[in-house]
């Protein structure tokens, strides 16, 4: 599959000469004059690899940076400027660049930089993947394994939690019996992993759940709160694509920064009939 990248430059010149090279080089490439427009194209398109002006007019590259984590943190991004000092590098390396490129840069560092970034990214997705897998298979295997014969006690029924076997959330609808999700009269297709995650942030639609108690609900395991939100954003993108292409409507699942994930309040109309 060819490489989808985005430029981002407020220089006419600049667009067309790296995007001229980057053709040449086989990839399928986008420009975007300023951050507003390269905001909106992200929002409607997948980027494999985001090449940003640090210094443009209105949103610049460093906002552009911070909000592409969100709305897609697998997105490798490097940095371009013609105003370099150390305190912008290494700002924008702690923000998740891979590189950082002083202006004008030779076709070839572009080249060099942009191939690099590319293979760190789907490294990082195969890694991730595999790990995937092997928790899928872990909790394939843990449903297999015959549960241990457990001595009779008597324990009030009052004492166990319930588990809802169908959820509602507005026109969302999880349905944990058949493993189904709806919006409206739409079927939304799941990974287990994102069905995990969406039936746990409806069970406890009021609440804003931490990234490490998500990793907990959906694979099973304890992680750092840094670690699990590097494991759970590529799953909290899917699930916002896929509810939006079922229904066009605000985003269902919100980001409060610095604490996790709350799904976005029901509008009354959602909620009629419930």
């Amino acid at each position: 599959m060819t490489a989808q990248i985005l430029i981002v430059d407020d220089e006419e010149a600049i667009r067309f000469s790296l995007e001229r090279a980057l053709k040449r080089d086989g990839y399928e490439v986008w420009t975007a004059k300023d951050g507003e427009q390269a905001l909106h194209l992200m929002q409607h398109h997948s980027f494999d690899l985001l090449l940003t002006d640090l210094k443009m007019e209105g949103i610049d590259g460093e906002e552009v940076m911070r909000r592409v984590q969100d709305i897609s943190p697998d997105t490798a991004i490097i940095m371009l400027t013609g105003y370099a000092t150390l305190e912008s590098a290494i700002e924008a390396l702690r923000q998740g660049a891979i590189d950082y490129l002083v202006k004008p840069c030779s076709s070839a560092d572009i080249r060099a930089s942009v191939e690099k970034g590319l293979s760190k990214r789907f490294r990082k997705l195969r890694r991730r993947q595999l790990l995937e897998q092997m928790s899928e298979s872990l909790s394939e295997l843990r449903k297999e394994a015959p549960s241990p014969v457990q001595p009779s006690i008597s324990v009030s029924s009052a004492s166990e939690p319930k588990v809802v076997p169908i959820l509602h959330h507005g026109s969302l609808v999880v349905d944990r019996r058949r493993h189904r999700v709806t919006v409206g009269e739409r079927e939304v297709e799941l990974t287990p992993t994102e069905f995990g995650l969406l039936a746990h942030l409806t069970e406890n639609a009021d609440q804003v759940l931490s990234c490490s108690e998500l990793v907990q609900a959906a694979h099973g395991y304890e992680a750092s709160e840094g670690e699990a939100r590097k494991i759970i954003r590529p799953h909290i993108t899917n699930l916002r694509h896929k509810l939006s292409a079922a229904k066009e409507a605000k985003p269902y699942i919100l980001n409060v920064r610095g604490v996790g994930y709350v799904l976005a309040p029901a509008t009354e109309e959602k909620d009629t009939g419930r």
